[in-house]
């Protein structure tokens, strides 16, 4: 019997591993950014190329995730400091609804641009499984650098536009 376990054990693992790796491919740095379109909890619809000739933080963040909730001041920060500098900003949430998503975004005064991903149509595209996940692709629509975890600073934003843009 223990045998038998052991062997639907691995076997499940084994498959699981298989169909996570196979359902989404990972966006990885030098990779062209894959294209998405989405609605922003203010009703317009974004695309990715509209950020053409610009640098791009993309960043994926749920109102449940603590480390994006400690992170996304610092983003909005960098938003409003460096947007002159040539940065925009899309913060995809995660696979909450509008109501949600907007009652966070209201309470907090976010002015950056904030995209609904209710589907996971964008995060399974870009291969996000873990919060926060953040994407800097540069002008040209490459992805330069990838943070995951919620270590983004203000600081850190600025130094890495800088090192990654010309």
């Amino acid at each position: 019997m223990l045998n038998q376990f052991s062997r639907f054990t691995v076997l499940f693992v084994v498959l699981s591993w298989s169909v996570l790796t196979s359902a989404a491919p990972m966006a990885s740095v030098n990779d062209i950014a894959p294209p998405f379109s989405a609605e922003l909890v203010t009703g317009d619809k974004v695309e990715l190329e509209q950020y053409r000739g610009r640098t791009l933080l993309l960043t994926f963040w749920a109102t449940w995730c603590s480390p994006c909730l400690r992170e996304l001041p610092e983003i909005e920060e960098a938003y409003r400091l460096f947007k002159k500098q040539g940065l925009d900003v899309l913060a995809v949430n995660f696979a909450e609804d509008s109501s949600t998503i907007t009652a966070y975004v209201n309470k907090h005064k976010l002015a950056l641009p904030v995209a609904i991903d209710e589907e996971l149509v964008i995060a399974n595209t870009y291969g996000v499984f873990a919060l926060p996940k953040s994407f800097f692709i540069n002008p040209e629509g490459v992805i330069t650098k990838i943070i995951i975890g919620g270590t983004l600073t203000t600081e850190s934003i600025g130094e890495i536009l800088h090192q990654y843009t010309p």
